[in-house]
């Protein structure tokens, strides 16, 4: 019993940015499950430790927890504890460069997901989320046509509104660095269709953040008339521009979307989401040349980011403020 509280602890500490005191709360839960003789608890938990290190930005730390855990799997049979530490492990062997090994694990995972797959949502949601762990992955190996096809996949099977807009922002962001404009405004109009429907959460906001990271590149692309990029944003009001229709609409929605997602995250109290949020209005400022208002947000973020000891997104936001200075 003191175990699974331990576990749920973490869960809620995690959310709420907590990541570091998180990891020490699943350290606990992992005494508590080591006590019982319970190994699935202790893999379980050592997972949720990865999730926390990479949270925090300690990817490397995170793929040698990860490697332990697969090992100490070898001679588990297929369980869906195991799909999970085979998908995290290749998510995060991803993140360290590690492409063609997370490739092969991801692979191993998606095929014994497939293996124990039913009618269930939890089910569906693994294999969806396997698939667009897989587009990344091979997107970063640079074979966009291939990414793409996985990305679809994983659209056809997500059981929630919210998995698919996670997908099809991937999706979106893979057309924009192909260089495909027309196909990202027809996703971005689906996109923003859906939104509204979202229920507020804190993946939720983290899906406006960076549907708006994706529009601000994609209006302020090299190829965009330099001349259009030159006026003010206000987040109420996006009919007050005189720029082309389209860098408009994009670059307004980017500011009203990050404003909603604060306006969310501040009512979870996470300080962590809240920060990235802010850093990304001070950037869409900064793009639009509202220097004052860039420089204000960006220091927002900064003090969010090392009040909680997030050193991977305060380094962010100090090298934005000193090219706001």
């Amino acid at each position: 019993m003191l175990a699974q509280v331990l576990t749920i602890q973490g869960k809620l500490q995690l959310t709420h940015g907590k990541a570091s005191e998180a990891f020490e709360t699943w350290q606990a839960a992992i005494a508590a499950y080591r006590k019982a003789g319970d190994i699935t608890g202790i893999l379980g938990s050592q997972i949720n430790q990865a999730r926390a290190l990479q949270a925090d930005g300690l990817y490397k730390r995170a793929a040698n927890l990860l490697t332990q855990v697969e090992q100490s799997l070898q001679n588990q049979p297929d369980s869906r504890l195991k799909v999970t530490e085979l998908r995290n492990l290749g998510k995060l062997l991803r993140l360290v460069g590690n492409l063609a090994q997370s490739r092969t694990v991801l692979q191993q995972s998606l095929a014994i997901a497939q293996k124990l797959q039913d009618d269930t949502p939890q089910s569906a949601s693994e294999q969806s989320g396997i698939l667009l762990s897989l587009g990344n992955t091979i997107r970063a190996q640079g074979n966009t046509d291939t990414a793409l096809d996985f990305y679809q996949k994983a659209m056809v099977i997500a059981p929630s509104l919210t998995a698919k807009t996670q997908i099809q922002l991937a999706h979106l962001s893979l057309l924009i660095d192909s260089d495909r404009p027309a196909e990202a405004q027809r996703l971005f109009t689906q996109i923003q269709s859906q939104l509204a429907q979202l229920p507020p959460s804190r993946l939720a906001a983290y899906t406006r953040i960076n549907l708006a990271r994706s529009l601000i590149k994609l209006a302020t692309d090299d190829k965009t008339d330099e001349t259009n990029k030159h006026f003010r944003l206000s987040t109420s009001n996006p009919s007050t521009s005189s720029t082309p229709k389209f860098v408009a609409q994009w670059l307004q929605t980017s500011a009203q979307e990050l404003a909603i997602a604060i306006q969310q995250i501040r009512s979870s109290g996470d300080s962590r989401a809240e920060s990235y949020a802010l850093g990304a209005l001070g950037s869409l400022y900064e793009t639009t040349h509202q220097w004052n208002d860039a420089k204000t947000l960006t220091q927002q973020a900064l003090s969010l980011a090392q009040s909680i000891d997030a050193p991977d997104i305060a380094y962010q936001w100090q090298l934005a403020t000193r090219s706001n200075c």
